[in-house]
């Protein structure tokens, strides 16, 4: 097993680290399970905050840990041109979240549903077995903001037809 020197995470981390700043006992043990592509994530998530003006916003929660995640897309000619997140959450669900953004950047809309939990642990190097739940997160808090997004494209489309008719 591969052992990490865990330095205080940047960001949304550094909340889980002023709750535990010597990293001992369960923290260190759970965090020396993780993979290296994990731990960056979780040390130095990407796209990380809300989005103004986003194009569509979807929200995804586990019961299982309370844990939450809420992302951001802006989408122009069909593509996610940009998508953030937060979370209220552990490591390897902050990790999720920021892998999510970055498999989604750049995606056309048709190719988002290819994000799926199983894709996301496995561009994080796997997910520990009582930490699959949090890859939901991602690729459901996503698949919420297209449905948003559709759903506001479509209203839009009601009211311009609306006001012309």
């Amino acid at each position: 097993m591969k052992r990490f020197k865990i330095t205080p995470p940047s960001r949304l981390g550094a909340v889980i680290y002023a709750f535990a700043p010597d990293w001992g006992g369960d923290w260190q043990e759970q965090l020396n399970s993780y993979s290296e592509i994990l731990t960056d994530h979780f040390s130095r998530p990407r796209n990380v905050g809300e989005l103004a003006g986003a194009d569509g916003v979807g929200t995804a929660g586990a019961a299982e840990c309370g844990d939450t995640m809420t992302i951001w897309i802006r989408v122009r000619d069909e593509v996610v041109t940009e998508v953030t997140f937060k979370c209220l959450g552990c490591p390897a669900a902050i990790a999720c979240g920021s892998m999510t953004t970055q498999l989604a950047g750049g995606r056309h809309l048709e190719k988002v549903d290819e994000i799926t939990n199983e894709a996301v642990a496995e561009a994080l190097g796997g997910l520990p077995g009582d930490k699959r739940h949090c890859s939901n997160l991602g690729a459901e808090a996503l698949q919420n903001a297209v449905m948003d997004y559709i759903l506001r494209s479509a209203q839009r489309q009601y009211a311009l037809k609306q006001s012309a008719g």
